[in-house]
């Protein structure tokens, strides 16, 4: 099986699609496949996460149609990271290179149709449109991937036979569970942008160890708030914040923290969460944030905190830093883990997928193989009532 990976952004960006599109393109290559990915090309630039040596980095411009017809005939499916700005064109870079393609969508359902509307994406002027513009891709796609279960339910009928729901694994196999965790809560990834809100969490963090000083608060990946921080810190200077940066071993990460705390106002299958439930580490976030509020189940594997309620954020880290509580939680984020997140199950599923994709879509080839995982959450409403039309 020959497979292009789509993803524009795999030389510069350091978030979960490159993540995602590094893991499978190692998948295909030790499973006797041929991976190379399709990324445009950024001088000087060198990706974030490790490949096999078998797969190949292709930079192109996937804007320009000649550089793709080169690509012709060289692939037997390609998959697209379907995120802002990259959308529509995988549709049309499948047609240019001769080959199916699968879809994965790299955000919750809502945001990719306000997105796609806001920005006024590929003709979008209507929200409307722009929901008949995700409907359309998907129907012309050989396979759809959902991160979470519940965003199967935004699709229409036609499209659900060859829809795929499964979440993420963490790869990397834990030291240990959590035996004795320090007085530690983590945040990941939680200053990359104003949607991830990381100073909300280093504010809540603040009012929380007021009351308990020995707490430390450990902020890991790139920060684009450095000088809002370094100002935070010098007016709380009885508060311990530190600033790690970019850490790749998750074990120094994860391993002995109390809990993770992610302030952001939406996600699509957050990674750090799963990372911190691979290592038994209870979540603390908000319950208006899709992907959050469908990993997280309060006072189950972590607390939720109604963001517009004043504090919430920082009541929901003094309960959930209860000792008792948070063992209890902990031994379940941990069973949450063992049941849903296994990466031999996550491998499973990626073949699957992608055998019946070239195999055309499911239709006069093989059989959809039963996926290796649960739908756990409740079905949510459909996204046509989440914006208003129905």
């Amino acid at each position: 099986m020959r497979v292009g990976l789509l993803i524009p952004s795999f030389l510069t960006g350091k978030g979960g699609a490159e993540k995602v599109a590094a893991e499978v393109s190692g998948i295909i290559d030790q499973n006797g496949g041929t991976a190379s990915i399709l990324c445009n090309s950024r001088k000087d630039a060198a990706p974030s996460y490790e490949l096999p040596s078998g797969v190949d980095i292709r930079p192109l411009n996937l804007r320009e149609d000649d550089d793709l017809l080169r690509e012709r005939g060289r692939y037997d499916v390609v998959v697209g990271f379907g995120m802002a700005g990259f959308f529509r064109r995988i549709a049309e870079i499948s047609d240019l290179v001769a080959a199916p393609f699968v879809i994965q969508e790299c955000t919750n359902p809502s945001r990719m149709v306000s997105t796609l509307y806001v920005m006024q994406q590929d003709g979008c002027s209507t929200l409307e449109d722009a929901f008949w513009l995700r409907q359309g891709i998907f129907s012309r796609a050989a396979a759809v991937r959902f991160t979470v279960p519940d965003y199967a339910q935004t699709i229409t009928p036609a499209i659900k036979p060859f829809s795929y729901s499964f979440f993420n694994s963490l790869k990397h196999e834990p030291a240990s569970t959590q035996t004795s965790p320090q007085k530690k809560i983590i945040a990941v990834g939680a200053m990359k942008n104003r949607n991830k809100n990381g100073m909300s969490a280093v504010e809540a963090f603040a009012r929380f160890a007021d009351a308990d000083p020995e707490w430390q608060l450990h902020l890991y990946g790139s920060n684009n708030f450095y000088e809002e921080l370094t100002r935070f810190k010098a007016e709380n200077p009885k508060i311990s914040i530190t600033d790690h940066g970019i850490v790749s071993d998750p074990d120094k990460i994860y391993a002995d923290a109390s809990l993770l705390v992610i302030p952001s106002f939406e996600e699509g299958l957050p990674n750090v969460v799963i990372e911190a439930f691979s290592y038994g580490v209870p979540c603390v976030g908000y319950s208006d944030c899709p992907g959050v509020n469908y990993l997280i189940s309060e006072g189950e594997t972590g607390c939720l905190a109604d963001r517009s309620t004043a504090g919430s954020l920082a009541i929901a880290l003094m309960r959930a830093s209860k000792p008792d509580f948070r063992a209890q939680m902990s031994l379940k984020a941990a069973a949450f883990a063992e049941k849903h997140l296994r990466h031999p199950d996550f491998v499973e599923n990626w073949l699957y997928l992608l055998g019946n994709a070239v195999a055309g879509r499911n239709n006069g080839g093989v059989a959809q193989a039963p996926l290796r995982c649960s739908c756990v959450a409740p079905f949510g409403p459909l996204i046509r009532s989440q914006l208003g039309w129905d």
